[in-house]
């Protein structure tokens, strides 16, 4: 949240959100602080009264600034989507606004393999914008970068 102190987003896969029927979760943000992390307020991503669903069981997901707004963005692994590999929320103007639908949705039919590996979040070709960088496994493994735009 621009504040100067580290926080941390939690998937928490069996918290009901708002219109969330099959109680699948969402995720929350737990705010550092002079004292560190508050856990006794997190704050739930969401846009407004729609909470930012999180189906998908603790699968392994990501904070950068893909698209160089100065707002954390949230990338995150989907093994169980069935035609979608990698979501990202894009954050917004304030800075624990997340739209409760993904800004982008890295379809599976970019990957080669079902092995969808790790995904990691960095400045790789020095532009200033993180990039998302995910492993793809299987007989032969392939590095894919995805570079963070402006646009």
């Amino acid at each position: 949240n621009k504040d100067g102190y580290a926080d941390f987003v939690v998937c928490a896969s069996k918290m009901p959100a708002a219109g969330d029927i099959e109680h699948d979760g969402r995720f929350l943000v737990l705010l550092g602080g002079v004292d560190g992390l508050n856990v006794e307020e997190p704050v739930s991503l969401g846009a407004g009264e729609v909470d930012l669903t999180a189906p998908y069981r603790g699968l392994p997901f990501f904070a950068g600034d893909l698209n160089g707004d100065g707002v954390e963005d949230i990338v995150v692994r989907c093994y169980t989507c069935s035609s979608v590999a990698i979501l990202v929320y894009y954050g917004g103007g304030d800075p624990l606004s997340y739209p409760s639908t993904p800004s982008l949705a890295i379809p599976s039919s970019v990957f080669s393999s079902i092995y969808l590996g790790t995904a990691r979040t960095g400045d790789v070709n020095g532009d200033g914008l993180d990039d998302l960088l995910v492993v793809v496994g299987g007989a032969s493994p392939t590095l894919i970068l995805f570079l963070g735009s402006l646009t």
